[in-house]
């Protein structure tokens, strides 16, 4: 990728995330939070208690957080995605690892 793209990309998605992040990090009351922990409590915010979709996020430790979507419940109580093997709704897992020391 071309130099002036690269800088054109970078400087759009640092000013969004300026913008629009670091503000609803200090609107949830989050921006304190170890970064991994901080990015997962705002997905599940944003999605699970604004977006009504259905999610949970679990802490694995202050660098690890395990974000999961919960699988649409239909009137019988089942997920969409029928039982797994395991009985239980189908999820999704997504992960939010920090780098940062």
């Amino acid at each position: 990728m071309p130099k002036a793209i690269e800088r054109l990309k970078y400087n759009f998605m640092n000013g969004h995330g300026k913008k629009h992040f670091l503000a609803g990090l200090d609107k949830l009351g989050i921006r304190n939070d170890p970064p991994a922990i901080a990015a997962a409590k705002y997905h599940y915010m944003g999605n699970d208690l604004i977006g009504d979709v259905p999610m949970e996020y679990i802490r694995e430790t202050d660098r690890k957080v395990w974000i999961r979507y919960l699988a649409p419940l239909s009137s019988s109580g089942l997920g969409l995605s029928g039982l797994g093997s395991s009985g239980m709704p189908g999820i999704c897992a997504a992960l939010c690892v920090s780098s940062l020391a």
